[in-house]
């Protein structure tokens, strides 16, 4: 929801479209709760497992839109320091999980899980925001510990 109002095209209350939308799509889950009080001011309370907790609407859109400057990535990128470019392909969404390869002779405890994506040819309107870097990255440690056998597990934030 929030990464669909980031592509959506600019208007002067991105905050309160947003709200809306949320009103509209989340007031049947059990665990949102927005009252009239509280919709006039753009906020809306979200049910965790330690109580509710409010938010307000005001700032997410913006937040999630927030992204690296390429001129800045761009010179991590072509920095001498392998380490420091790889990082840089991280921040920029460029990286993905690298199969084990069976002709990699580096030995698998040195062996690096990244390498850069092939496609470089990423638009402006597909470039990943802060939500869907989190949606990866919260799939992926599912799929981790999906695969482990985790004896007691507290709390993930």
């Amino acid at each position: 929801l929030l990464s669909d109002q980031c592509r959506a095209p600019s208007s002067r209350n991105v905050d309160a479209a947003f709200a809306s939308n949320l009103y509209e799509r989340c007031s049947s889950n059990g665990r949102f709760s927005a009252d009239a009080r509280q919709r006039s001011r753009s906020l809306f309370c979200v049910e965790h497992y330690a109580g509710k907790v409010e938010y307000i609407a005001s700032g997410f859109v913006e937040k999630n839109r927030d992204e690296l400057r390429e001129d800045l990535v761009d010179l991590l990128r072509y920095s001498e320091v392998s380490l420091v470019r790889t990082l840089a392909e991280v921040a920029a969404g460029r990286v993905e999980k690298r199969p084990q390869d069976e002709e990699d002779e580096r030995p698998s405890s040195l062996s690096w899980p990244w390498r850069t994506a092939r496609s470089s040819s990423a638009s402006a309107s597909t470039k990943p925001t802060v939500g869907s870097k989190f949606q990866r990255q919260l799939r992926a440690l599912r799929a981790k510990i999906s695969s482990t056998e985790p004896h007691y597990v507290r709390c993930l934030k």
